[in-house]
């Protein structure tokens, strides 16, 4: 039987043999979205930030669609990787833009097969608040506007967040996120070394403790969801650069890239 655990450490030496994620990426396990009523198995934040949904066989199916729902709403791609038992349920049930991997039991390893591709979109301004702390948000406006606002208040930081472009807003997003996990990220690649296993080093990939500063959005509807002066605040250009997206192949690692 193949478990969560097996599945997760799969993705993330696949992800890290291949380079698919590089010195300014982070990998996050079960990141919270929504309200913290979700948490994603695992999020990739490189060029763009995509959520992975595991269902190992000890899974059920039933919490899937609001759990892609969840993700969906502050991420830029969804990706299902399912066991065999379940790739008939998932593939019928998900929507088109959610991708689908088959997760099957090899010799001596898990092997990761495409069943259907995912579609890929770019934060919109609403999802790229909500994945901004008060902090981030101040550290922003601050670095825009040159000097910092005189509110803390985060609907006042929102409104005026909300006259930068979108692909600033993107941009800056992304990077908080990056910020947010980059020392747990950093510490599990520290231990999964001297381990010598991911499996055994997943434990130490655990999410720091959110600050109250996040916003906690309500759930999109699928159908309607396609629509600094400091030196640790990842310049945008870094970021913008990796706006366009390029054609998904059909392997796995480049889902990110």
């Amino acid at each position: 039987m193949i478990r969560e655990p097996h599945i997760k450490a799969a993705i993330i030496d696949t992800l890290l043999a291949n380079r698919m994620v590089d010195d300014d990426s982070v990998i996050v396990s079960e990141m919270p979205v929504a309200s913290w009523s979700r948490r994603a198995d695992l999020v990739v934040a490189n060029g763009k930030l995509v959520a992975f949904e595991i269902k190992s066989d000890a899974d059920r199916t039933e919490r899937l669609a609001s759990q892609v729902e969840a993700y969906w709403s502050v991420m830029e791609g969804v990706t299902v990787i399912c066991a065999p038992r379940h790739a008939h349920t998932v593939l019928e049930s998900m929507p088109s833009f959610v991708g689908v991997f088959i997760a099957e039991a090899g010799e001596n390893n898990v092997e990761i097969e495409l069943a259907r591709k995912p579609h890929i979109r770019p934060l919109s301004p609403d999802a790229a608040l909500r994945l901004m702390v008060v902090r981030d948000l101040h550290q922003m406006l601050r670095h825009y506007y040159g000097a910092p606002p005189s509110s803390d208040d985060r609907s006042t930081l929102e409104r005026l967040a909300r006259e930068l472009p979108t692909p600033v807003l993107r941009a800056n997003a992304l990077a908080a996120v990056k910020r947010r996990y980059r020392k747990c990220y950093e510490d599990f690649l520290s231990v999964r070394q001297n381990l010598g296993s991911t499996i055994e080093a997943l434990p130490s990939l655990r999410r720091p403790s959110w600050n109250s500063g996040l916003a906690k959005p309500s759930l999109v509807k699928i159908g309607s969801a396609l629509a600094s002066s400091d030196p640790s605040v990842t310049p945008v250009g870094k970021e913008a650069e990796r706006l366009e997206i390029p054609r998904i192949p059909h392997v796995l690692p480049r889902l990110i890239r």
